[in-house]
């Protein structure tokens, strides 16, 4: 059996207040707080940055309503996979009402003739 005594003479200190390694751990926190703060001025200062804030404001990074329909769409493919088939049917439609010109009706040219003078 070894011996569970610890010799306290031979102990090494496990409070670290008042040792100058506590100090230098103080100082390098306030560092590093400094050296942040100075690049958030500096980045606040700066011109490039005061155009993307101003552009971010005015909404020019905002999602267009064609990609937020884009991100739905494929939530919906993961959840339902008939979905897939119901948006290719609804397109195909959609293309054949574009490709298919329809006869103006009598009235309408009518109105929109000119009268003969």
């Amino acid at each position: 059996m070894s011996k569970r005594y610890v010799d306290e003479k031979w102990r090494k200190p496990r409070v670290a207040v008042g040792t100058p390694f506590y100090r230098l751990s103080n100082y390098f926190a306030l560092g590093v707080l400094a050296v942040s703060g100075a690049c958030w001025y500096l980045y606040e200062c700066w011109p490039g940055s005061q155009k993307i804030t101003k552009d971010i404001a005015d909404g020019k990074y905002d999602i267009s309503p064609d990609f937020k329909y884009r991100l739905t769409s494929m939530r919906q493919f993961q959840k339902d996979p008939t979905y897939h088939n119901l948006i290719v049917k609804m397109q195909e439609r959609a293309y054949e009402r574009e490709e298919t010109v329809r006869e103006e009706p009598w009235y309408v040219k009518i109105l929109t003739s000119t009268p003969d003078t």
